[in-house]
């Protein structure tokens, strides 16, 4: 199953707090970590594949429904590992 915190940058995911599928999309195609968590998870490392394609391609290229397709699954990916109910990044410490 996924972690809630991005084992590299101990860090929520921003998935409730506003950054959605998109973020979950371009996160897992930067940290190793969290994607080996998703093929492992899913044993879909076809995602990863599309989703690196779709990023590579630039948004004029990209065909918006297969861009919005890939978007939904990462979006139920999250779900299904319980990324979106980890809540929103806790806040900054303050400094005095």
């Amino acid at each position: 199953m996924l972690f809630k915190r991005c084992p590299t940058t101990d860090q929520l995911s921003d998935f409730a707090a506003g950054g959605g599928a998109a973020w979950i999309a371009k996160h897992i195609l930067t940290c190793q970590p969290c994607r080996d968590q998703i093929a492992a998870f899913q044993r879909d490392e076809a995602l990863v594949g599309q989703l690196k394609l779709l990023f590579a391609s630039g948004p004029d290229e990209a065909d918006s429904r297969a861009r919005a397709r890939l978007l939904r699954r990462c979006a139920e990916i999250a779900g299904e590992a319980g990324l979106a109910d980890a809540g929103p990044p806790p806040a900054p410490p303050q400094s005095c």
